[in-house]
């Protein structure tokens, strides 16, 4: 899933996971839709932009985190990577980052970081939420 309210972006992320192997990929708009597929799917990764319009980057991952199946999903920030952005997402249970702009080298090890060998697989799932 991508949730990017730049249709540009989530077009570009869609393409580069795709081109890596991952071809259940879900693309929405907004917070409010990444939180009902949420409720009824199971997904693998979250990758997501630390703040959100309306939803500030701990507010999310409360949000992720108190989903049914979802408390151990793996979520990673893609932004351009501060030392202060990444104090505050460590500190609140943030598993990695993805620096922006996005490179299928980083994306592919980050993803076999945290799939192994599913990142190949036709049923991995991947969340994508940014701004």
């Amino acid at each position: 899933m991508i949730l990017d309210p730049n249709e540009r972006s989530r077009g570009l992320t869609q393409h580069l996971l795709g081109k890596l192997g991952c071809d259940h990929v879900w693309a929405v708009a907004d917070v409010t839709a990444l939180h009902d597929i949420l409720l009824v799917r199971r997904c693998d990764l979250l990758l997501t932009t630390w703040g959100l319009p309306g939803l500030s980057g701990n507010a999310l991952l409360w949000l992720v985190r108190h989903l049914p199946s979802h408390e151990h999903l793996p979520i990673l920030i893609t932004e351009v990577v501060t030392s202060a952005l990444v104090r505050e997402a460590a500190e609140a249970g943030v598993n990695g980052f993805v620096p922006r702009p996005l490179s299928p080298d980083s994306l592919e090890d980050l993803l076999h970081i945290f799939l192994g060998p599913r990142a190949q697989a036709t049923t991995t799932t991947i969340a994508l939420a940014s701004n």
